[in-house]
């Protein structure tokens, strides 16, 4: 199932979890959307300034015959310019508010799938989490159990040491002590089964 070789000495180990679990989603999916709901506000923001009024500044130093725009002299000299202007797009009132109206509606659609995984995603962490309580009880359960089970082996080892019950008895006694260790290994596998699928579900680090 692993592809690996695993050695028959080595020991398989629970991963330990946090008493707490957290139901914050950290999703891939949840942050590609995030990223393109920000790369849509980045566009509006370039739209509306391009409708914007721009003021530049230019200067030019120079040296020539004639000196700059003064065609009346005949002689090399330096020269200078300096100017101010105002760039300002009147026209296109339309398609600015066009391209704003389609960006929004992306963005819509990007906020509703956000919406629709996060209430998914949210609905499996709470069947999980009602999975998770329910092996919690049922392993504090086990604990009584087992103890009960370790009574009645006790009581019919003694039994049958006296000779008031048969073998098969005893054994029986001693296999349904056996079964409620086992039964309690088998609740702590799936106690962790269910931490994980939990905490892949909300896209946590695993242990």
């Amino acid at each position: 199932m692993t592809g690996k070789a695993i050695d028959p000495s080595s020991l398989f180990v629970l991963p330990e979890f946090s008493s707490t679990l957290s139901r914050e989603l950290r999703r891939p999916e949840i942050d590609l959307l995030d990223l393109g709901m920000n790369r849509l506000d980045a566009v509006v923001a370039t739209v509306e300034s391009q409708r914007k009024p721009r003021a530049f500044g230019l200067a030019t130093l120079g040296y020539g015959n004639p000196p700059g725009n003064n065609f009346l002299r005949d002689e090399f000299a330096p020269y200078y310019v300096v100017g101010a202007g105002l760039k300002w797009n009147i026209f296109g009132w339309n398609r600015t508010r066009n391209e704003k109206e389609i960006l929004a509606v992306q963005k819509t659609i990007l906020e509703d799938r956000k919406k629709d995984l996060s209430d998914n995603l949210k609905r499996l962490l709470d069947a999980v989490k009602a999975e998770i309580d329910g092996l919690n009880s049922l392993l504090a359960t086990d604990i009584d159990l087992i103890a009960l089970r370790e009574r009645i082996t006790a009581a019919a080892g003694s039994q049958y040491q006296n000779g008031t019950i048969t073998a098969t008895e005893y054994l029986i006694e001693m296999n349904a002590e056996n079964q409620a260790l086992l039964n309690h290994e088998i609740h702590k596998i799936n106690l962790s089964l269910a931490m994980v699928r939990f905490m892949n579900i909300s896209g946590q680090e695993i242990p």
